[in-house]
């Protein structure tokens, strides 16, 4: 699996994975605890990486629910790192979508701001664009991007605003649903959509 995507989460790290093989992305889960989705190792954007596989997708985990069940891949360790991949835009760019509702599918998503927990749709994705459509700014100390009128957090840590500078550059934006928060006591419980890493042509 190649990681294609890197995000922050809790004490450790949260990672989009593309399988070659498939063809297809994969969201790997280290379940080292009930309450725990995150890894402590830190693997590298563009690697390959052999994992010791537990459940297949779907996931059929009673801890994983819908949408998440759709592309979490529940692994109980890595095993090897290989070589790196020179070119991941060519790797992913045959997924992707012109449009959010495209990846995620018509009139499921709420205020164009979060998807409804056990809704049965992907949970991850990529949008082609080009960085003279994309919008960002600072919300306190958070980034967030404006796109195709979808105003949306950015929790990749590999962020390059100097890079969507350039007007014309074409760009490949994973995006991913965040896990609901638990103590949320409105029903059903809310999956924000979030930009979780962005691919340069």
């Amino acid at each position: 699996m190649v990681i294609v995507a890197k995000t922050k989460m809790d004490g450790g790290y949260c990672y989009i994975g593309y399988d070659p093989v498939l063809k297809r992305l994969f969201r790997p889960v280290y379940r080292n605890s009930p309450c725990s989705w995150d890894w402590f190792f830190d693997f590298k954007i563009g690697f390959n990486y052999t994992f010791q596989v537990i459940s297949v997708f779907p996931c059929h985990s009673q801890l994983v629910q819908l949408p998440h069940a759709n592309d979490d891949l529940i692994v109980a360790s890595f095993v090897s790192e290989g070589k790196e991949e020179s070119n991941l835009f060519s790797l992913l760019e045959h997924m992707a979508k012109n449009s959010i509702e495209e990846i995620f599918g018509q009139n499921i998503i709420e205020q164009k701001q979060y998807i409804n927990l056990q809704t049965n749709c992907p949970s991850i994705g990529i949008l082609r664009c080009k960085s003279k459509d994309i919008t960002t700014y600072m919300n306190n100390t958070k980034i967030r991007m404006l796109i195709n009128s979808y105003d949306l957090p950015v929790t990749s840590i590999s962020f390059d605003l100097d890079k969507l500078a350039l007007e014309e550059k074409e760009v490949l934006l994973l995006i991913g649903l965040g896990r609901p928060w638990s103590k949320d006591e409105v029903q059903p419980l809310k999956c924000y959509l979030l930009v979780v890493g962005q691919i340069f042509k």
